[in-house]
C-alpha cells in the first residue's frame, strides 16, 4: 500500500497575472484542495504596491469553490504594480502546507504580479490613443457609470479614482490629464496611412491647415509632420468639446485628437520663408467605435507676406550659427545690422534695396571683420522702409 500526499496549491487565479484594469475590486485564487479557514487570515497573505505604502484589502474564503477571495477596500492605484503572496502558512483540512512553488512538495510561497492600466486606457495597452477616446466618449454618452473617471484622488499618473455617480468636468478633466501626461511623457511618432474608408479633404492658407471633419465621426485624430524652424503651429483655440493637442517641437510632430464640434478644423500656423512643405495623416473613428477612413497627404503651402516683418532667429540660443529671416511687402531699401548688449554696432548683414518677398540671412557669430564674437545676447535690427523692428537673440559656447 503506497500513501501518495497531494498538497493544495493554487489551481487559477480571476483575474489571471497580467495586466488589470485599474478599478478592479477583487483577486480571487482557486485551491485545489479546501482550506483550514483558520489559516486564511492577514498574517499569511502579503500584498504590496509600488506607488501605496498604505494599501488596504478584506479576505474572505469561499468553501464551495475553495476560494480565497481579496477585495481591495479601495480601488487599486493607477499605472502601479502589485504583487500577491500567499504564504505556505495556509494550510488544508489535513494540516499540509500550500505548495506554492508546484514541486510536488509541501511548502513553498506562492506569487503573482498584477500591473494596473492607466486611467484611460480603456484597451489596456499602456497607450493612450485615438480609441481610448472614441471609447470614452461612448461611455460618456451611454452614460455607463461603470466606467467613470472622477473625481480622483493623487498624483497624475498614479491616481484613485472615486466616481461620483455623474459624468461632468471632472470625468473630462481627468481624461484630458492623463492625455496630456502620456503624450508629454512618450514621444509620438508620426502615423503614416494607406487611404482607407471615407478620407477628408485638407486645405490651406498662409496662416491656417482646413481639415473637413465628418458629422458621422465620434471622434477623430489629426497629425502634422513639418520641419522645426519652417512652420510653426500656434495655441488652438479653446471649445467646449474635448480636443486635446500636443506638439513635439523638436521632432516636428503636432498630434491633436478631438470630439468633432464644427465641419471644418482650423489649425492656426505661422510659416517662415517663401513656402513649408508638410505631411498630415488622418484618422476618424464612428459612433460605435469603428474605423471611419485614413489617410496620408503630403503638401507645400505657398507663403505671401501682407506686412512687413521680422521673425525670431532660429534656433535661439545658437552656436555658432542662426537664421534671420524677415518679409517684404513690397520693394525697398533694407538694412539689417547686428548690436551687442552695450549697443554697439558688430556687424552688418544686409544693406541694399530688395524686392518683395520672404528674404533669410545665416549669422555665423562673427563681426564685421570676419572675427568670432563672445558668447552673450545680441539684437539685430532691421531698418525697411518706415518699419523698424528689434529682437533679441542669445549665442552659447
Amino acid at each position: 500500500i503506497v500513501i501518495s500526499v497531494a498538497f493544495p496549491f493554487v489551481v487559477s487565479s480571476h483575474p489571471l497575472e497580467g495586466v488589470i484594469d485599474h478599478w478592479t475590486r477583487s483577486i480571487i485564487y482557486i485551491l485545489s484542495q479546501p482550506l483550514d479557514t483558520s489559516t486564511v487570515i492577514f498574517q499569511n497573505i502579503n500584498i504590496s504596491s509600488v506607488y501605496n505604502n498604505d494599501i488596504e484589502f478584506g479576505l474572505s474564503y469561499i468553501d464551495s469553490t475553495n476560494a480565497i477571495k481579496i477585495e481591495f477596500i479601495n480601488q487599486p492605484i493607477a499605472f502601479d504594480t502589485i504583487q500577491v503572496e500567499l504564504l505556505d502558512e495556509l494550510k488544508n483540512v489535513f494540516g499540509y502546507s500550500l505548495d506554492g512553488n508546484f514541486d510536488e512538495i509541501e511548502g513553498g510561497n506562492y506569487s503573482s504580479k498584477y500591473f494596473t492600466s492607466m486611467v484611460g486606457d480603456y484597451d489596456r495597452d499602456f497607450q493612450i490613443t485615438l480609441n481610448d477616446i472614441s471609447q470614452f466618449i461612448i461611455n460618456w454618452e451611454n452614460n455607463d457609470l461603470s466606467r467613470e473617471l472622477g473625481p480622483f484622488v493623487g498624483e497624475i499618473p498614479h491616481v484613485y479614482v472615486n466616481p461620483d455617480g455623474n459624468y461632468n468636468y471632472h470625468d473630462m478633466g481627468m481624461f484630458a490629464l492623463m492625455w496630456n501626461w502620456y503624450h508629454s511623457n512618450n514621444s509620438i511618432s508620426f502615423a503614416i496611412y494607406e487611404d482607407e474608408g471615407s478620407v477628408v479633404s485638407i486645405s490651406t492658407s498662409h496662416d491656417t491647415i482646413y481639415v473637413d471633419i465628418p458629422n458621422t465621426l465620434i471622434a477623430y485624430e489629426v497629425q502634422v509632420q513639418y520641419q522645426p524652424g519652417e512652420l510653426f503651429i500656434n495655441n488652438f483655440p479653446n471649445d467646449d468639446k474635448l480636443i486635446l493637442t500636443h506638439n513635439e517641437q523638436k521632432l516636428g510632430v503636432y498630434t491633436l485628437m478631438a470630439q468633432p464640434n464644427q465641419s471644418k478644423l482650423a489649425i492656426p500656423i505661422q510659416i517662415r520663408g517663401q513656402e513649408a512643405n508638410f505631411a498630415l495623416s488622418y484618422k476618424g473613428t464612428a459612433g460605435n467605435g469603428e474605423l471611419a477612413g485614413t489617410m496620408t497627404r503630403n503638401m507645400t503651402i505657398e507663403n505671401v507676406p501682407e506686412h512687413f516683418v521680422l521673425y525670431p532667429n532660429y534656433p535661439n540660443p545658437f552656436n555658432p550659427t542662426t537664421r534671420i529671416d524677415y518679409g517684404l511687402p513690397e520693394a525697398t531699401n533694407v538694412q539689417l545690422k547686428l548690436y551687442d548688449i552695450l549697443g554697439r554696432e558688430i556687424i552688418t548683414l544686409v544693406d541694399e534695396l530688395q524686392g518683395p518677398g520672404f528674404k533669410s540671412i545665416t549669422w555665423h557669430s562673427t563681426d564685421q571683420m570676419g572675427k568670432k564674437v563672445g558668447a552673450g545676447m545680441y539684437f539685430y535690427v532691421i531698418q525697411a522702409g518706415n518699419f523698424r523692428s528689434v529682437k533679441k537673440m542669445i549665442f552659447l559656447k
